[in-house]
């Protein structure tokens, strides 16, 4: 028989109890269904609390509890497979859930995945392209998306629709901005010419020249044929510096033996496109300063071209201009004075070959006061299309 023996003490008085554990063997293995159940109790280490090694029998289940106030433990075990076809209806149930919870994990990550990771995986790739400038790019719907994501991604490309919308019109409404800028240039520009013109005419007709007056009206029916010939916005070289050459002419008239001309012009620079007076208003510039001057100017007119590029330099050894003035130009910078614009021609000039060339074409002066001044105008040979902003061949 197996005895659990307890004994207290009081000052010098000791009592104690007997329980019988075979008793609470007989209770626990009537309490319990299994035929096969094993009951043992075991002292542990009087100073560790610790059971002395034992092995174990493979192919049985333990269960263990330690007394909290004895040093001893209680060890039930039996044979597995009792242990399992034992269960009752309830353990049997909630074991089948544990099984068909964990057979159900793949199909749950399946339909996250489909339904909702899937779905939020197009919606970022959609920002993305259209955040890359895509504008075209729009959402599929599928048929087995959720209502939500279907409702995101409609909206999602009607949002498109309205962005690209919107940049076609703020691109229309710029491009047409600057026509009508372009177009105020223009007029500045020809008021600036012909109050020049209509001055000369009128001084020949004091003098009663005829011949001159002949020459400066078929001169100005072709300086109008080529600003306005077929609404063109560019035109050919060829037309540039054939006018430059009757201005020239007409000069001579105004201020006889005061300027000398060469030109130095490559035969493949004629083909490139301009804006129309974009060369002459340099040229014209020049006789601003021959008044007063007091010596003949020297001009001279080049434009070669590398197939890429064509360049045009208008040189004088007139009397230049202050390095501040040229500074400001080189920069793009055109200041006023005393309420009023100055060098409006070069001014318009810069702008209209910005506007049709952006960064591709470039404009830069060197100046010594006494010395002369040297305009360098360099534009690309290809033609800019205004509607689109790209560079389209010119034709030959």
């Amino acid at each position: 028989m197996t005895w659990l023996l307890k004994v207290y003490r009081s000052n010098d008085f000791y009592y104690g109890s007997f329980i019988s554990l075979d008793e609470l063997e007989h209770q626990l293995k009537k309490a319990c269904s299994y035929a096969g159940l094993e009951i043992r109790f075991s002292e542990l280490h009087p100073q560790t609390g610790k059971e002395p090694e034992t092995a174990r029998e493979r192919g049985r289940l333990f269960v263990e509890k330690e007394s909290r106030t004895g040093n001893f433990r209680i060890q039930a075990s039996l044979p597995s497979s009792e242990g399992y076809t034992n269960l009752t209806p309830l353990q049997i149930l909630c074991i089948g859930f544990v099984f068909l919870y964990i057979l159900l994990i793949p199909i749950l990550i399946y339909l996250i995945h489909k339904m909702v990771l899937n779905p939020l995986k197009n919606i970022s790739r959609a920002m993305e392209h259209l955040r890359g400038g895509e504008q075209d790019y729009r959402m599929e719907m599928q048929s087995g998306d959720a209502e939500e994501f279907t409702a995101i991604g409609e909206a999602f490309n009607s949002m498109a629709d309205r962005i690209k919308e919107l940049r076609i019109a703020n691109y229309e409404k710029e491009l047409e901005r600057q026509r009508i800028e372009l177009k105020n240039l223009q007029l500045q520009i020809r008021p600036h010419f012909l109050m020049n013109m209509f001055n000369l005419l009128y001084s020949f007709a004091q003098i009663e020249n005829y011949q001159d007056i002949q020459k400066l009206a078929l001169y100005l029916s072709e300086y109008f044929r080529y600003i306005f010939q077929s609404g063109k916005e560019l035109q050919p070289f060829s037309q540039e510096i054939s006018l430059i050459q009757k201005y020239l002419e007409i000069a001579e008239m105004r201020y006889p033996g005061c300027v000398e001309a060469v030109y130095e012009v490559d035969p493949e620079s004629l083909e490139t496109f301009v804006p129309p007076l974009l060369i002459h208003n340099f040229v014209e510039n020049i006789f601003k300063h021959i008044v007063g001057y007091g010596k003949k100017i020297h001009l001279r007119v080049e434009a070669y071209t590398d197939g890429e590029e064509t360049t045009f330099m208008i040189v004088d050894d007139g009397p230049g201009m202050p390095e501040e003035m040229a500074d400001d130009i080189n920069q793009g910078i055109f200041r006023r004075k005393e309420d009023e614009r100055v060098h409006v021609g070069i001014e318009n000039s810069y702008r209209r070959m910005k506007y049709f060339y952006g960064e591709k074409g470039s404009l830069t002066v060197v100046s010594q006061p006494g010395e002369g001044t040297c305009f360098t105008i360099v534009i690309p040979v290809k033609q800019p299309c205004t509607e689109t902003g790209t560079f389209e061949k010119q034709p030959v």
